[in-house]
């Protein structure tokens, strides 16, 4: 980045904080702007999630709910869960780590006779639609790519975007889908409720890297409106709400600042350097501070601090432009928690799906003011492991020419792979021309592949859902996903992994000509 494109963005950085930084709702503005989707697929796919949530609860009684593990997803089950509770109607919820036979065989074996898949089962839609002819209402909500279904059951419905002619990549996940089925059909507290966790799906989903877009802007907007979310420019690393000075810059991934990252020594070192306190006396104790204790300027010298160290360490210009940008603050939460800030609740909700406790991130969903402690303790542990995924990554990533390429079999879990994967992928350390593929062994010792990529490559013609698929159609595996994160699974052994990375390189090189 030259020196004069530092300066501009320090200049833009600090007027957008000198305008925007404190904690207030700004006036929304004029017209409609639908981000280049069509006016009447907009308001054809809400009118129909509309319908369609109205119907449900209406008719449905004593539903199980099958959702994803990862935030998205939970945020996305406990949603439906709430619109179910406001409505009096008794539910059960089913979290599963992947969708597969088992899955099926147990939802068909269930005593419900109404389902809610949700986050879940674009890939096997058409043994739901079996499930439903044997007598099951079943309604899936999702964002993902959907397969195309024969002989669909009158009994089974569908609400997906991708039906609409809307990319569910980045304009709609799971949980602000589920905003549009539930919200307007719910009393105002549970639709407040709902409207914040919408957000914090959709940010879990990595969909607000610049600014949330299309559906999930106009659902934003009426979160806005109701005070339920304040919008600021800030710095987006994580631990803004939560962490100290110092661990904040220690434990930060997203980019990883070299020689600051994982030495708190040096973070302490940096930020007294640059004039930034660390702590205030307070009757006799020592008080260490959080970013949000310091006032404004403080905030802004310190964030030019950090934008100048990332230019002289060569971070690319992306990742530098990406460390400031819109902040979601819910104001009714506890300003000191983590459920305060959009991005470090989508971060707890990540935690306990992927730490095997997702029952203690829908129950902190729903509101239950005794699950934060055990899921801040798992919190803390899954930052650890990604920090520690994320040093193993930056000395084992491969340059496999179409693709990076991470083998962490044996050294990262397959519940956190991707997460690893991405932020290793937006660390800064290198130019992101190229998707990234890294894998590891889930519980049936098979390869779990996690693939990422920036918009940038979207935009260019890359779709990582498709990679995914067609690799795995090679090895009898099964993959697929957005166009910028898509997963895989297939047998572990060398020679089917070569295969799939030759048929990824193959596809990926047919796409965007690398």
């Amino acid at each position: 980045m030259a020196q004069n494109k530092l300066l501009n963005l320090l200049e833009d950085a600090h007027s957008e904080l000198e305008g925007n930084g404190d904690i207030e709702n700004k006036e929304m503005p004029a017209g409609e702007d639908f981000d280049g989707l069509s006016r009447a697929d907009v308001f054809d796919f809400i009118n129909f999630a509309n319908r369609q949530g109205k119907r449900l609860l209406e008719t449905f009684h004593d539903v199980l709910i099958v959702n994803h593990f990862d935030c998205d997803g939970l945020a996305s089950g406990a949603i439906c869960g709430l619109a179910l509770k406001d409505r009096g109607i008794p539910f059960r919820l089913l979290t599963v780590k992947k969708m597969d036979e088992t899955v099926i065989e147990k939802v068909a074996l269930d005593p419900s006779n109404h389902v809610i898949f949700i986050d879940i089962g674009t890939g096997f839609l058409n043994q739901i639609n079996q499930i439903a002819k044997s007598g099951k209402s079943i309604i899936q909500i999702d964002h993902h790519t959907p397969e195309k279904i024969i002989g669909k059951s009158d009994a089974f419905e569908i609400i997906n975007c991708h039906n609409f002619g809307i990319d569910g990549s980045f304009y709609l996940c799971s949980s602000s889908a589920a905003y549009f089925v539930f919200a307007q059909n719910c009393s105002v507290n549970f639709a407040k409720r709902i409207m914040q966790l919408g957000i914090v799906g959709t940010i879990g989903d990595m969909q607000d890297a610049r600014g949330l877009v299309g559906l999930n802007k106009i659902m934003l907007n009426e979160a806005r409106q109701l005070k339920v979310v304040d919008v600021i420019k800030d710095l987006r690393l994580f631990g803004r709400v939560s962490r100290s000075l110092i661990s904040f810059l220690t434990y930060c991934t997203e980019p990883f600042l070299p020689s600051l990252s994982g030495n708190s020594k040096n973070c302490a070192l940096f930020l007294k350097k640059n004039g930034i306190p660390l702590f205030e006396e307070k009757e006799g104790r020592r008080i260490w501070l959080r970013y949000y204790d310091l006032p404004k300027d403080t905030r802004i010298r310190l964030i030019g601090a950090l934008l100048n160290f990332c230019f002289e360490k060569k971070i690319s210009e992306d990742s530098i432009k990406q460390m400031i940008g819109d902040v979601y603050l819910f104001p009714h939460e506890n300003h000191s928690l983590e459920l305060y800030d959009g991005h470090e609740f989508s971060s707890i909700l990540n935690a306990c799906g992927r730490n095997g406790s997702a029952e203690i991130g829908i129950s902190l969903c729903m509101g239950d003011p005794t699950a934060y402690e055990n899921a801040h303790a798992l919190l803390l542990k899954n930052r650890m492991e990604i920090s520690k995924g994320i040093a193993f990554a930056r000395k084992s990533g491969e340059d496999m020419g179409a693709f990076y390429f991470l083998d962490a079999r044996g050294e990262i879990s397959d519940s956190i792979i991707g997460t690893v994967a991405g932020s290793y992928y937006n660390s800064g350390t290198f130019q992101r021309t190229k998707p990234i593929i890294a894998i590891s062994i889930d519980e049936n010792a098979n390869i779990k592949a996690s693939s990422r990529a920036w918009k940038g490559l979207s935009e260019k013609g890359l779709d990582l859902g498709q990679v995914m698929n067609k690799a795995c159609a090679q090895v009898g595996g099964f993959g697929g996903g957005h166009s910028v994160a898509a997963g895989a699974s297939f047998k572990n052994d060398g020679e089917t992994l070569s295969k799939f990375l030759i048929a990824c390189k193959k596809e990926i090189k047919l796409q965007i000509g690398i």
